[in-house]
């Protein structure tokens, strides 16, 4: 005759499993007896549960039932379980029809809907599961470990969030033509999934929406010039020596001295191509032409493609350089998110 209040320790009943925890009252701070509500189990130990399992809660002592449920989702998070969006997520998956329940918890996760995890989670043999994506009306993307679904208005919502990111960068930034691939991902939504990004992205490009210049992304309509005798200096001057040493070219110093000029000079030079998708800083004062930077990236691939990693010796070795400046352009390719260091070696991965 008690009210169940939030955060009471219960022994939860769960197939032959009985496991201690608290029970987290998600509306309010209790539950009336005779009533329902959504609650979050937090347990003391893991349990095998799929949507739908019948769970019995008993007290403390394990003397008295105090209530009974099902189960609707296993892996709850630990954080915002009281949120407006986790409560329309549960109230989702209290459809009793699949596909219905999946309509409308695209419309409440903004990262999408995980299929491999849903499909799961509703204990769908590969048939039912085939014939729940095929009679869909979603957007399926790639995902780091398989389909996500989006409801359309939320992808094309996902859409006009980046190009309003792209627009923001250059009205910040017009010296500059535009973000490359990470930073825009991070200026949309950082908890996008690469893959996920990269496909949203790739809709854009391939309708017209975006522009792509080297590793560069803008709105069609930006453009970026430089002034008429920084234009001559570059191209008749500064990107032939730097391509002279594709992999190895001349710091900011060389080049000024080479040149008869003042350091500064060249260097606000070099930053403004940075911002035109020409230079990549790779290391202090070392800029690299697009051109070298997309060869290297192709021997990048190339090693991981045949050794599983790039290494700082074995890419040395193809490029020419010494150890320093090897480890230097590795390290820069981390920092764009063409690869990741693991212990000494650098790896490309596609998520």
């Amino acid at each position: 005759g008690r009210p169940l209040q939030h955060w009471t320790a219960v022994h939860v009943h769960i197939g032959a499993a009985r496991i201690t925890g608290r029970v987290a009252v998600l509306e309010g701070d209790a539950l009336a007896p005779g009533t329902t509500g959504l609650a979050q189990l937090v347990l003391d130990a893991p349990t095998l549960a799929l949507r739908g399992d019948r769970v019995i809660l008993r007290d403390q002592s394990a003397r008295q039932t105090l209530g009974g449920g099902r189960v609707l989702d296993d892996a709850p998070p630990t954080r915002g379980r009281r949120s407006a969006q986790r409560i329309a997520v549960l109230r989702a998956l209290g459809r009793d029809d699949p596909r219905e329940a999946l309509v409308e918890l695209v419309e409440h996760v903004p990262g999408g809907v995980d299929l491999a995890r849903y499909d799961r989670l509703w204990n769908l043999d590969d048939a039912a599961a085939a014939r729940l994506h095929g009679q869909s009306t979603l957007v399926e993307v790639p995902g780091p470990a398989g389909p996500v679904a989006f409801s359309p208005r939320r992808w094309e919502s996902l859409q006009s969030r980046l190009l309003e990111a792209l627009a923001a960068e250059h009205q910040q930034h017009p010296e500059r033509l535009g973000p490359d691939r990470e930073r825009l991902r991070r200026l949309t939504d950082p908890s996008l999934p690469r893959t996920v990004f990269a496909a949203l992205l790739d809709a854009l490009i391939a309708a017209g929406q975006v522009a792509v210049h080297g590793a560069l992304l803008h709105l069609p309509g930006h453009a970026v010039k430089l002034p008429a005798p920084d234009e001559k200096l570059w191209n008749e001057h500064i990107h032939p020596m730097l391509r002279a040493r594709p992999f190895n070219p001349p710091r900011v110093r060389d080049v000024a001295r080479g040149l008869g000029l003042e350091e500064d000079r060249v260097r606000r030079l070099c930053r403004m191509l940075v911002g035109q998708g020409e230079l990549f800083l790779v290391a202090h004062d070392h800029y690299f032409p697009r051109e070298s930077v997309a060869e290297l990236t192709a021997i990048l691939n190339d090693l991981n493609e045949s050794d599983g990693e790039a290494r700082a010796a074995t890419f040395r070795d193809r490029i020419g350089t010494g150890r320093k400046v090897a480890i230097q352009i590795l390290e820069f390719f981390d920092r764009l998110g063409l690869s990741r260091r693991i212990g000494d070696s650098h790896k490309v991965f596609q998520d």
